[in-house]
């Protein structure tokens, strides 16, 4: 199970044995991983939907999905919005990158961020909302491998290279897979176009790092999560009236 815990390891804050952090075994189990963390997180989106008003469930789904994450991937994200914004050479942008001091451009993307997630949660039906969060969360993370693919990494000893040592392409066509295939299964066959759309922010986001850092770390690959996260949530949001959820009854 070292894959099942390295892919844990690389999405969450989990209290894992050191060992387990091998970056280049976790790609392969990144879909399943993803499941793991889809699960509790869609349950809280649908069970909270049930209990209380939309604003408050969206709020407290919102927070549950980056506690489950230890805001692993807004770190991320906010690291990258504050090297890739500047206006500065790529060297003072790899200084800033590994500043951990986050300034104006870090604190606008992650509210950014997490504003759209609460509202497109906060217009959705709790069953909706729980699938459309499990297809965010397993396609964002399944474009992860294509994404190590197409992009080089930043440094050649840092864990965007470790990773991407193991994204074979069997590896990046598995995990395009299962985001298609768990958007499809939660969000009916428009929740294709979540996964697309998932896939498409995560691209566009990769290159615009790689082209304003030279390369693509761990860092950046949480900010093409939360952006592919965002997109797919945009889109459900936007199809609502089209979304067929495996548990509806009509």
């Amino acid at each position: 199970m070292s894959g099942l815990t390295s892919a844990l390891g690389l999405l969450t804050r989990l209290p894992l044995p050191a060992h387990a952090w091998e970056p280049a075994k976790a790609a392969r189990w990144l879909p399943a991983a993803s499941i793991v963390l889809a699960a509790p997180v869609a349950a809280a989106a649908w069970g909270l939907g049930e209990a209380v008003p939309p604003g408050a469930a969206a709020a407290v789904t919102v927070a549950a999905w980056a506690a489950a994450t230890g805001a692993l991937h807004l770190d991320g994200l906010a690291d990258c919005a504050d090297a890739a914004f500047v206006p500065a050479s790529r060297e003072r942008r790899s200084e800033i990158l590994r500043d951990v001091h986050h300034g104006t451009f870090a604190v606008a993307a992650v509210g950014l961020v997490l504003l759209v997630k609460f509202g497109c949660l906060a217009s959705m039906a709790p069953g909706t909302a729980a699938g459309a969060t499990a297809a965010a969360i397993v396609a964002s993370r399944g474009a992860l491998p294509a994404i190590a693919r197409a992009f080089p990494p930043l440094g050649a000893d840092g864990m965007g290279a470790a990773f991407r040592g193991g994204c074979t392409r069997g590896v990046a066509a598995l995990g395009v897979a299962a985001g298609f295939g768990s958007a499809l299964l939660v969000l009916g066959p428009w929740g294709l176009t979540a996964a697309a759309c998932a896939g498409a922010a995560a691209g566009l986001t990769a290159w615009g790092l790689s082209r304003a850092l030279g390369g693509l770390n761990g860092d950046a690959y949480g900010a093409c999560i939360e952006t592919a996260e965002c997109a797919a949530l945009l889109a459900a949001a936007a199809l609502i009236p089209k979304l067929t959820p495996w548990w509806f009854a009509a």
